[in-house]
């Protein structure tokens, strides 16, 4: 009885710790940053990513919190995204993905589009569309409308990576709808700035067309 009191103590001590160092690096929306607050939050959790790390250790184990875990690494993104660990957040993302079935949708959804993000910046394109796909899946399942936006964004993202600009506009164009829809000045902003860089491809598209038929 003793040594289970103890084992008790000791998963209560360790999801204190876990949710302690979750609830110091966690925003409200951890894919839009400006420069120097994105540089701060880096700074900020450099030093407390040991900590972290063991939370998200305990957090994913069999005796652990999995809900607990999976916000952890959804949170941990703009890290592993700044390529200090990139590649130890795949081998996380990979762990936590294995262990979500059954946690809530939005949950889900939003470590699927982490994992999405983070192998998109690496170079995965296809994984990175993979994820993108699932996750709006997810986040229409799950009824959030700007989680469906930021799946959206990602997928018109992805569309532009492969020149298929119809596709990205219309992804981009979903997205700002809902952004709008909410008030969200920074996701405003970023779509704004993808369909003006979007107009200019086409722009010179049209022109060489033009040149092309008059060669």
């Amino acid at each position: 009885l003793e040594r289970l009191a103890e084992a008790g103590e000791a998963d209560a001590l360790r999801r204190a710790h876990a949710e302690y160092f979750l609830a110091a690096i966690d925003r409200d929306d951890p894919f839009h940053f400006g420069q120097l607050e994105r540089q701060r939050w880096l700074e900020r959790v450099e030093p407390d990513y040991a900590n972290c790390r063991a939370g998200l250790e305990w957090s994913l184990a069999q005796q652990g919190d999995r809900v607990l875990g999976l916000h952890l690494a959804c949170a941990l993104y703009p890290y592993w995204h700044s390529e200090r660990h990139g590649s130890e957040g795949r081998v996380w993302y990979e762990r936590a993905l294995g262990l979500m079935a059954d946690q809530p949708k939005a949950v889900q959804a939003q470590l699927v589009l982490s994992a999405g993000r983070l192998a998109f910046s690496r170079g995965n394109f296809e994984e990175g569309k993979s994820h993108f796909e699932r996750s709006l899946a997810l986040y229409e399942e799950a009824g959030d409308r700007r989680g469906i936006a930021l799946a959206r964004d990602m997928l018109g993202l992805y569309s532009l990576n492969t020149s298929d600009l119809t596709s990205a506009r219309t992804h981009v164009e979903a997205s700002l709808a809902i952004h709008r829809e909410a008030g969200y000045r920074l996701g405003i902003l970023g779509n704004l700035r993808e369909l003006s860089f979007l107009a200019g491809l086409h722009l010179a598209a049209r022109e060489d067309a033009a040149v092309a038929g008059e060669a």
